[in-house]
């Protein structure tokens, strides 16, 4: 994680992150919805749940997912601000620099512990 975002509280964090959000549109490098993350797990590099999702889903998906990174933050409208995607609770971002650099910036809000 860099300097930066280590002294910036959480909601700054989110704030600063989503600048890199036209990028990810751009490359499209988004999996959204359960069943098309799961069909493409080998191209994952985190799970991104929003806070509206149901604590049992919330489970499921840390179960489904326990050896990739899942991480909780943002809110439906959020999403639906930076993507144009009208009611989603998970995404998925595919491997590759872009995605390595906002999980740096969010790994603060990792909910499921790293397995080796």
């Amino acid at each position: 994680m860099s300097e930066k975002s280590d002294q910036m509280t959480n909601e700054e964090v989110l704030k600063y992150t989503s600048r890199l959000f036209n990028f990810v549109k751009r490359a499209k490098i988004l999996i959204v919805g359960r069943q098309a993350i799961e069909k493409n797990k080998h191209r994952l590099h985190f799970v991104l749940l929003t806070n509206s999702i149901s604590k049992k889903s919330e489970k499921e998906i840390c179960e489904k997912f326990k050896y990739y990174p899942v991480i909780k933050c943002y809110e439906e409208t959020d999403i639906e601000e930076h993507f144009d995607f009208k009611g989603t609770k998970v995404l998925a971002f595919e491997k590759g620099d872009l995605a390595k650099s906002i999980y740096q910036e969010l790994k603060r809000f990792r909910i499921n512990q790293s397995i080796h």
